[in-house]
């Protein structure tokens, strides 16, 4: 870059075509190759980067939408598809094919319409219940020594102190969730309480979803509370593929890649 580029393409070694097809996009700014404003680096650093970038064991679209707000280089998409594919922990809670068509839960339009809740574990000694906003993706992680109907609504309660009350809480049918106990209080805050199908846990997709991202499993070798905090962080400051991520709703944009590369 730094003598210019030349004229013709088959001029170009091939080492550097994948460059030379995009060299209007690219600078060279304090010794970095910046693809517009990401970026670009060199072999040699790629599967520290690779690693970095699934550190929540995120799946490859999330994955590759991190990637494109601060790093760059050829075929950056495929090498993010092969080393998702081969990683270990997230093998370990893949998920069988449905083999059922699903209906889709319909899109919230404000934070709090309908929020998910569900629980996991026991995992190493303490239960999680994990709580998801469908419109922000907000997530939240409670860390319990039982799964009781009061336990359960002295989390809410702490939930509700922070968010305020959700309009529709969609739960499974733990007995905790069908409890009187649980249901009056659901009552007295004005809050839909809808349940999902039994044996179909799918159908709680959401709240699903996230209990394989936060590897608060047993079947995962990174199992723990500090595991839990630790995607939860990566989870929020990561951009979301269809609105703004949890913290950008609420807060300034922040960085994405925690700790130094």
């Amino acid at each position: 870059m730094a003598n210019g580029w030349p004229e013709k393409q088959s001029e170009v070694e091939p080492q550097v075509l994948p460059f030379f097809k995009k060299k209007d996009s690219l600078s060279y700014v304090d010794e970095c190759l910046l693809f517009n404003a990401r970026v670009v680096f060199p072999r040699i650093y790629r599967k520290k980067i690779l690693k970095q970038l699934h550190r929540g064991h995120f799946a490859i679209e999330k994955c590759k939408t991190l990637a494109r707000s601060y790093v760059s280089w050829p075929n950056i998409d495929k090498d993010i598809e092969d080393w998702v594919k081969i990683c270990q922990n997230c093998q370990l809670v893949v998920k069988n094919a449905v083999k059922t068509d699903l209906s889709s839960w319909p899109l919230m339009t404000r934070p709090l319409e309908r929020v998910h809740i569900d629980y996991a574990g026991p995992v190493k000694g303490h239960y999680y219940l994990i709580i998801v906003d469908a419109f922000s993706k907000n997530t939240e992680i409670y860390q319990t020594s039982n799964i009781t109907a009061t336990s359960t609504i002295k989390l809410m309660n702490e939930y509700c102190s922070h968010f305020g009350n959700p309009e529709q809480l969609v739960l499974d049918n733990g007995t905790q969730f069908c409890s009187s106990v649980f249901e009056q209080w659901c009552n007295e805050r004005a809050i839909t309480h809808t349940r999902t199908v039994r044996f179909h846990p799918s159908s709680n997709g959401q709240a699903e979803r996230t209990l394989d991202t936060c590897g608060v499993d047993d079947s995962s070798a990174d199992a723990s509370p500090a595991a839990a905090v630790e995607v939860l962080f990566e989870f929020r400051a990561s951009p979301m593929a269809r609105t703004l991520n949890p913290v950008q709703l609420d807060y300034p944009p922040t960085q994405g890649l925690s700790g130094p590369i």
